[in-house]
């Protein structure tokens, strides 16, 4: 019996001996050992320093704008405006397409723009990008009887900002000066819009 139980007890020390060995606490190969599961990949925020500027853009935003060809009765017009443009470094060449529309005596008032022009880009490494423009082309004022109802020689100046949000999306703002000559009548008025720029 006394056999058996100095055999118990050697049986005990041994185990213990051998468990403080390959405790995490204790032993030197696992502390020293690398850790096999992947650490995990941190957050890091777009920096548009590190990539080249788009070459083209395309942009689609809500746009407003006030007629001033009516005397004495602006109109406010709601509608969209949208362009492509191709760069070369900082400077690119765009085109335009806008349209908004309100109510007059009645009737849908309809007015667009169609124009092309140079664009300017700043910001090269800022996710804030300010442009300027400067557009020519053709509008349109509608119905017959206000402003004739014809297009004529149109206008825009103006410029804004982008802000990059990713190297594929940036948000636009801007405002322009949107003039028109119509039945040879001289308008110019505000223009504001915001919306979407794909970069590519």
């Amino acid at each position: 019996m006394r056999r058996i139980l100095i055999a118990f007890a050697l049986s005990l020390c041994v185990s213990a001996g051998a468990a403080a060995q390959i405790h995490p606490a204790t032993s030197s190969l696992v502390n020293s050992s690398p850790s096999l599961a992947p650490p995990i990949a941190g957050i890091t925020s777009y920096d548009p320093a590190t990539e080249d500027l788009p070459q083209f853009q395309a942009y689609i935003g809500y746009a407003w704008t006030r007629f001033t060809g009516i005397p004495n009765n602006p109109l406010e017009m709601n509608g969209f405006t949208a362009d492509f443009t191709g760069y070369y470094k900082w400077i690119g060449i765009e085109g335009e397409l806008s349209g908004e529309l309100s109510t007059f005596a009645g009737e849908t008032a309809k007015q667009s723009f169609l124009g092309i022009g140079p664009h300017f880009r700043l910001g090269e490494s800022s996710r804030l990008q300010p442009w300027a423009h400067a557009l020519v082309g053709r509008a349109h004022f509608f119905p017959v009887g206000i402003e004739g109802g014809q297009g004529g020689f149109g206008w825009q100046v103006g410029g804004g900002v982008d802000y990059r949000f990713t190297h594929l999306l940036s948000f636009r703002a801007g405002v322009d000066a949107l003039g028109s000559i119509i039945a040879s009548k001289s308008t110019i008025g505000p223009k504001v819009h915001a919306g979407v720029v794909f970069n590519f």
